[in-house]
């Protein structure tokens, strides 16, 4: 389970996440899009729920929140270094989103069954593996070792939830594809939104300006340089009792 103690062993990845985004450029950037789309997204889908009950927490990047902030008992970004203590008692829904991807997914769904009530609801979307899929296949033409680390897979997000007890459990994916001038600012908009590379195998020392320079090289004439996303939504209630099935929706393209 994500625990204070777990999340001080992840210090390291989450000081870099939030140093990314705090040096961002104020400004619209192209990863505003995806956050926008995602966000009225999970409006749509929290507002299919029903009743949102008498508590709801949020779990994502600042000002990314679904709907007015404060429609929300608790607010928290563990990826901007805040602190999971403020979410002290169960709640009726807890939305989390696109935090999953930097954590081992079976801890955020121990998370989830520690911070809900039985039979409350869970909502959340994250980062699905055809995510990068470009920049990730660039890299390996030039250096072994991963620049992009995988996401997890839509039904093994499902599985996990079945495995905890988390009853009518609902996946479906969508591809979102950002298009940018040049390589130059596909990199900025992804500092900007904090993406960095959790892959143990990753390389630990310096990249290297040749290496760099052989993806500039690589993308160099390809106009515009197009970005995948793959966003997975999920949604599934806290157990009652032990069981369940789950329902795999056909992708939207």
């Amino acid at each position: 389970m994500l625990t204070l103690e777990s999340l001080a062993q992840l210090n390291p990845v989450i000081k870099r996440i939030s140093s990314l985004r705090q040096r961002s450029v104020p400004g619209p950037r192209p990863m505003h899009y995806l956050f926008d789309r995602v966000k009225k997204e999970l409006e749509e889908r929290i507002e299919m729920t029903g009743s949102r009950g008498e508590s709801s927490y949020y779990i994502g990047f600042r000002g990314e929140c679904p709907f007015s902030p404060k429609s929300w008992a608790e607010r928290c970004s563990l990826l901007e270094a805040d602190c999971l203590g403020d979410l002290t008692s169960p709640c009726d829904l807890l939305v989390i989103s696109l935090q999953c991807a930097w954590f081992n997914h079976e801890e955020w769904l121990d998370l989830a069954l520690d911070l809900l009530r039985p039979g409350g609801k869970l909502v959340f979307a994250s980062f699905g593996p055809d995510t990068l899929v470009e920049l990730s296949e660039a890299w390996r033409q030039i250096d072994p070792l991963p620049h992009v680390h995988e996401f997890v897979d839509m039904h093994h997000l499902g599985d996990a939830l079945v495995k905890r007890g988390f009853g009518r459990p609902i996946l479906d994916a969508d591809w979102i594809g950002v298009e940018y001038e040049d390589l130059d600012l596909l990199m900025g908009d992804l500092r900007g939104a904090g993406f960095y590379n959790v892959a143990p195998n990753r390389r630990r020392t310096l990249m290297g300006r040749h290496r760099l320079q052989s993806l500039y090289d690589q993308l160099r004439d390809i106009k515009p340089l197009r970005a995948t996303y793959e966003i997975i939504y999920g949604y599934a209630e806290a157990p009652i009792a032990t069981g369940g099935t789950i329902r795999v929706e056909p992708p939207r393209r």
